[in-house]
Order: structure tokens, then C-alpha cells, then sequence
């Protein structure tokens, strides 16, 4: 009846009370293996760090349960110790939970190994935590009968979706260490990767896609700009964005493809979505250009 009554706390997002009602339970009967996990996750979810980690830690001690879920105790105690600041601490505990946990909870570790390395000053290191947290998520789709196709992955149940989603933040955050160390064709590979297993819309995505766009720019490659420009549109720019996406696709339309009838699409595009606000000196120059390219054209 009490752990029907802590669960009931938990249930209804009452984390202080669920708790207290854990704590008197374990008060009667220590290490009771349910109360100890209730406990630990209220005090976590309150931000009680140091004593969740002491809750998972005896946890991790007292219980006889299986090696999976073991790793998932261990992975609770790693975290909370990061979050307490006792990154040195948590390592053991990750490192227990890589090597016996299932794939999420695995990748989890790796990601977490990483943000210690990258604090360190250590990104090769960090990038090649991501890289084994990354096949982890991927494999564990294709395992279970997933796809870690993105247009098919949304038909899926959630978890394959989640993972995929996972995989590209870990994705993201390997491109910018790598990025950080220099190596940048590893990095656009990377960012494809978070690109392309990231939900329609999803943040990631577009972060993705700017770095990408950045790439193609220093580059010189107007194919990728267009490329990357149209994965940006696609995403629900704000209109400040989508103004200036169209004004640069435009300019590559027209001087590249002289394609003065798609220039000109952008170049409307991008005025009706100023909703009226004057045009810039830019814009107009761009208009005349237009103008000018099809007055030739039928000169022609």
C-alpha cells in the first residue's frame, strides 16, 4: 500500500512528496530495491544530486538484478555524479554501463564520457566516445527491423524515431569537435549524418543545414548552396531568414544558372515575405539585374 501510494506521488508529478514516502519506506525496510529507485529519481528530478547518486549507488550494491538493468543503475549513478559536478567520479560507473547496458543506455554513456572529455580540453577523445554512442543508436534500429531512413523511420514506433533523434544531436555535437580539431570533411560528413537522421523541422536539422550551407559557401560550390538553401527553406524559416534564403538563392540562379525566371520567383518571394518593408538597395540592384537578363534574353 505505501509504494502504491509513493508510485501515486510519482504519478501526479509530486516529486517532494514521493520522496518522503520512499524515505519511510526504506526507514522500515533499508534497501528495499523499488523505494531506492522511486527515491532516487524524485531526488534526481527535484535536482538532488548527491543524494540520488547515494541512492543509485546503494542500489547498484543491494540489488540482484540482471546485468542490463544493473547498467541502467549505473548509468543513473554516472549521470547524477556529473551533474554534481564529480565528473571523475562518474567514470567508473559509465564505463560499467557501456560495457553491459543496452544499446540506448550504452549510447548514453559514450555521450556523457564525451561531455567529460570535451570539458578536459580533449575533443578527439570526445568525438570518438560520439562515434561508438552514434553505431550504438543506429545498430539498435536496425536490430530491432527499423530503418534509419528518416522518411520511413516517422511510420515507426517511437522508440526507433527517439533514437534516430538522438543519434543526430550526438551526430551534431561530433561534427563541431571535429570541426574544432580541424578535420572539416569528417565534420560535413558529420553534419549530413545529424541532417539526415534528424525528425522533419527538428532543431538539429536546421543546425545541420546551416553548417552545411557555411561549408558549400567556403567552398565556392553553388550546387551544395542551393542544396542546402532549399533544406532551410523547407524547415519554416522566420521570415528574416526566409527573406534572405530567397535573395541568396536568387543571386546564384541568376549568375550561375542564368535562370532569370527562377531568380525572379526567389526575388518575389522574398519581397512578399517583407510584408510591405521597403526594399533594400540590394534587392532593387537584383530586380534591375532580373529585368535587364530578360530584356536580353528576348533581345536574343
Amino acid at each position: 500500500m505505501r509504494l502504491a501510494a509513493a508510485d501515486s506521488a510519482v504519478i501526479c508529478h509530486n516529486d517532494e512528496d514521493a520522496e518522503r514516502r520512499f524515505q519511510d519506506i526504506l526507514t522500515d525496510v533499508p534497501n528495499q530495491p523499488q523505494a531506492l529507485r522511486g527515491a532516487a529519481c524524485a531526488a534526481s528530478r527535484r535536482q538532488r544530486f548527491a543524494e540520488a547518486a547515494e541512492l543509485w549507488r546503494m542500489l547498484l550494491v543491494s540489488s540482484d538484478e540482471s546485468t542490463l538493468t544493473q547498467a541502467e543503475y549505473a548509468f543513473e549513478l554516472g549521470h547524477c555524479l556529473v551533474r554534481d559536478g564529480d565528473s571523475e567520479g562518474a567514470r567508473p560507473a559509465l564505463e560499467r554501463a557501456t560495457r553491459s547496458g543496452a544499446p540506448h543506455i550504452t549510447a548514453e554513456a559514450h555521450g556523457l564520457l564525451a561531455k567529460i572529455l570535451s570539458q578536459e580540453q580533449k575533443p578527439a577523445a570526445a568525438a570518438a566516445e560520439l562515434a561508438v554512442a552514434i553505431s550504438a543508436l543506429l545498430e539498435s534500429v536496425e536490430n530491432a527491423g527499423g530503418s534509419t531512413d528518416t522518411t520511413k523511420a516517422g511510420k515507426q514506433a517511437g522508440p526507433p524515431v527517439r533514437r534516430l533523434s538522438r543519434a543526430a544531436e550526438f551526430a551534431l555535437e561530433r561534427a563541431r569537435l571535429l570541426d574544432q580539431i580541424g578535420d572539416h570533411q569528417a565534420a560535413a560528413l558529420e553534419y549530413q549524418r545529424a541532417f539526415e537522421h534528424g525528425s522533419e523541422r527538428h532543431a538539429v536539422r536546421r543546425q545541420a543545414a546551416h553548417a552545411l550551407l557555411a561549408y558549400a559557401e567556403e567552398n565556392k560550390d553553388p550546387v551544395e548552396e542551393k542544396r542546402w538553401i532549399g533544406a532551410l527553406l523547407h524547415s519554416d524559416p522566420a521570415p528574416e531568414l526566409e527573406c534572405k534564403l530567397l535573395f541568396h538563392r536568387a543571386r546564384l540562379r541568376l549568375d550561375i544558372d542564368g535562370d532569370v525566371d527562377g531568380a525572379d520567383q526567389d526575388l518575389a518571394r522574398a519581397q512578399a515575405c517583407l510584408k510591405g518593408d521597403p526594399s533594400t538597395s540590394d534587392e532593387l540592384r537584383l530586380a534591375a539585374r532580373i529585368a535587364f537578363a530578360r530584356e536580353d534574353s528576348h533581345g536574343q
